[in-house]
C-alpha cells in the first residue's frame, strides 16, 4: 500500500500537478482527498488515470542485482550457466570466477 502511495506521489511530480489538481483527481477517481485514505483498488484506479495522462514508471538505474543466497546460490547459478552454455569449463574455472566475484580466496567446491 505504501508503495502505491509513493507511485501516486511520483506521478504527481512527473505530471507536474499542483496539490489542488492531485486532490481533485483523487476525489474524482477514488472518492478521497488524500492518497493515504485510499484503498489499494482506489489507488490503482488513480494510477490508471495518471498513466492515461502520460505518466510512466521507469526502472531504477544503477541498482545491483541481489546475491542469490551467498556463495552456494552463486555456485548454483553459475553452474547452471556453464551447463547451459555447454562451455565444457571445469569446476576449477567456476571456483576462480566466484573468487573474483566475491573478492575472496577460492575454496575447493567440487
Amino acid at each position: 500500500m505504501k508503495n502505491l502511495i509513493k507511485v501516486v506521489h511520483a506521478g504527481k511530480n512527473k505530471l507536474d500537478w499542483d496539490e489542488e489538481t492531485c486532490r481533485g483527481v483523487l476525489l474524482r477517481e477514488a472518492g478521497e482527498n488524500s492518497a493515504r485514505d485510499c484503498t489499494a483498488a482506489e489507488l490503482a484506479r488513480v494510477l490508471r488515470y495518471m498513466r492515461s495522462q502520460g505518466f510512466t514508471t521507469l526502472p531504477k538505474q544503477g541498482l545491483k542485482p541481489r546475491a542469490a543466497a551467498g556463495r552456494q546460490g552463486m555456485l548454483s547459478k553459475i553452474g547452471a550457466l556453464l551447463v547451459l552454455a555447454s562451455t565444457g569449463r571445469p569446476w576449477g574455472y567456476l571456483n576462480g570466477m566466484i573468487a573474483r566475484m566475491l573478492g575472496k580466496k577460492a575454496r575447493r567446491m567440487a
